[in-house]
Parts: structure tokens; C-alpha cells; sequence
């Protein structure tokens, strides 16, 4: 179950940074992250999933979570990794995110292009 876990504005403007946590048996075992919108893109600021909660779904979901965050707020959802991080690419790249240029501090940045539920989806 993914839960709402905090909602703030940054001391500097309108933009809005949420946290979603996973929980497994009321225990929470996994977080997200998302840092506002700026010029139609947000910030997959952190995703972390404690280790025995890995490849059950637990991060999946949170990143789905992370994109409903955007709808109606960014158009792209972008998330940097340092580049010994090789499973967190690879699990970007599984879920469909798309590797962008390096950063000018060498980290690997992945985005993924957010789509709105056509009218009458529901999920």
C-alpha cells in the first residue's frame, strides 16, 4: 500500500514537494521523493526500498505513485543516479525510463515522459 506521507511548499516559491511511503504489514518499507515542478519538470529526488522488499513490486509502485504526484503539474519526471548505481539504471531503464545526457557533474540522468489518464481510465 503506498500512503501520503508528507506534503510542503518550498521556502522559495509555489512548488510542491511530496513523499509517498510503501507499506508491507503496516511496516514502512520503501519511500519516494518528488521535488516540484520547475519548467514542466519534477525531480525523482530519492526512491528507496529496504532490501528484503526488493522485486515484489514495492519500487514499481512507488514510482507510479511519483508520476500520479506530476499529473497536471510536469510533463517529464527526471532522476539522477551516480554512476556506480548500475541496479538503479537498470531498473529505471526496465520501467521506461529513457537515459538523457550525463549531467555536467557526471551522474546519469534518466527521464520519463508523464501521461495524463485519458478520460474514463480509471486505475
Amino acid at each position: 500500500m503506498i500512503a501520503d506521507f508528507a506534503s510542503w511548499r518550498s521556502s522559495v516559491g509555489a512548488d510542491k514537494h511530496q513523499i509517498r511511503v510503501a507499506l508491507r504489514d503496516g511496516d514502512i518499507v520503501g519511500w519516494v521523493f518528488v521535488r516540484g515542478s520547475r519548467n514542466q519538470k519534477a525531480e525523482l529526488a530519492h526512491l528507496c526500498v529496504e532490501p528484503s522488499s526488493r522485486r515484489i513490486g514495492v519500487g514499481s509502485a512507488l514510482l507510479e505513485a511519483a508520476l500520479s504526484i506530476c499529473e497536471g503539474r510536469a510533463s517529464t519526471l527526471v532522476a539522477g543516479t551516480e554512476e556506480y548505481w548500475t541496479s538503479a539504471h537498470q531498473f529505471l531503464e526496465k520501467v521506461g525510463y529513457q537515459l538523457s545526457p550525463k549531467a555536467a557533474d557526471g551522474r546519469r540522468v534518466y527521464s520519463k515522459t508523464i501521461i495524463a489518464p485519458s478520460a474514463g481510465h480509471t486505475q
